[in-house]
């Protein structure tokens, strides 16, 4: 499942590039809902709806062209895992990836 790494790979390097220095990164698996969690910047609930949008950033002077969250979300789609994502501004984001209906 070569594109799953892909997904862990963009959420965990999301989490790292927008964590608070002294922040920290949460990643769990309870009964099948993979959370991936971390405690930095975090995003308006007006820009939830956008992430997944190919080229959407909400700030350019980041690395990246604003393409990982639609890879993520288009592999979650073809491969029947659901996601959602929670986010408090200042307080981090999270993310929830249903893995029981993974059909492979």
């Amino acid at each position: 499942m070569y594109g799953f790494e892909i997904v862990i790979d963009n959420l965990l390097s999301n989490a790292i590039k927008y964590n608070n220095p002294s922040g920290s990164i949460f990643i769990s698996n309870i009964d099948g809902i993979l959370e991936i969690s971390d405690t930095g910047k975090g995003i308006e609930q007006k820009h939830l709806f956008e992430v997944y949008d190919k080229y959407f950033q909400i700030d350019s002077h980041n690395k990246g062209i604003g393409l990982g969250l639609s890879i993520v979300k288009e592999y979650c789609d073809k491969y029947n895992i659901k996601i959602q994502i929670e986010s408090d501004k200042n307080k981090g984001t999270r993310f929830f990836l249903d893995l029981r209906f993974l059909s492979v």
